[in-house]
């Protein structure tokens, strides 16, 4: 078994995008919030898939980019 110090640091080439959306129910989050937000980040560049939950007037979207990828560049 390898000490900790000799694990590799290793990061994960992801975004988190939490948006609020006052009153909305999660189709509303989906439908006027995640969805459009899915089709402009669908066209960025190193990304390599999305996931997406709606909840009440809270939407989550998740952005997983390829390892490698200059994250620094990207937000």
């Amino acid at each position: 078994e390898l000490p900790v110090t000799l694990l590799p640091a290793v990061e994960v080439p992801q975004l988190l995008v939490k948006v609020a959306y006052a009153n909305g129910s999660p189709e509303e989050v989906e439908e006027n919030l995640l969805r459009p937000l899915r089709e402009r980040f669908a066209t960025l560049r190193y990304l390599e898939r999305m996931e997406s939950r709606a909840y009440p007037e809270t939407g989550l979207l998740t952005l997983y980019f390829d390892y490698g990828a200059p994250m620094g560049l990207l937000y």
